[in-house]
């Protein structure tokens, strides 16, 4: 997904782009204040990712997060691999009955909340593991690709 981020978070605060959370599990894409992106998975204990790279406001960025179950987290920002985390990674991402969010997440009750300030394009979840080549492919292509 391509994302623009308006402006980050007020303090020790986090802005969901892409949420789908219940209460003991679900994933998400989100932003902190100091601009890093957060990737987040869980099956009923959570894996939290974030990035080493720092977004800035008013700038374009496209973010690809990648899950590959018991092994591995990655997050790419403008097709380079910016962090892989393999320690203590879910099973599986649990699908959850929540709704899926898009620059906002739902907290227990079912409210918005957190939200993103800023553009989103073209946000896509694959049902497979991206490969590098992948990435590369997306980033380039100017125009959606599909991966079975």
């Amino acid at each position: 997904m391509w994302i623009k981020p308006e402006s980050l978070p007020t303090t020790s605060g986090l802005s969901f782009i892409l949420s789908k959370n219940g209460t003991t599990s679900g994933t998400y894409i989100g932003i902190d204040n100091s601009g890093h992106i957060l990737f987040s998975g869980s099956d009923g204990t959570a894996n939290t990712v974030t990035s080493t790279a720092t977004l800035s406001t008013g700038t374009w960025y496209h973010i690809v997060c990648v899950f590959i179950a018991s092994t591995s987290m990655k997050i790419y920002i403008n097709n380079s691999l910016d962090i892989t985390d393999t320690t203590g990674i879910p099973a599986s991402m649990r699908a959850t009955t929540q709704t899926f969010y898009l620059g906002t997440q739902s907290n227990i009750l079912g409210d918005a909340t957190y939200h993103f300030d800023g553009l989103v394009d073209e946000a896509t979840i694959w049902g497979t593991d991206l490969t590098a080549g992948n990435v590369t492919d997306i980033y380039n292509s100017g125009n959606g690709i599909t991966y079975a």
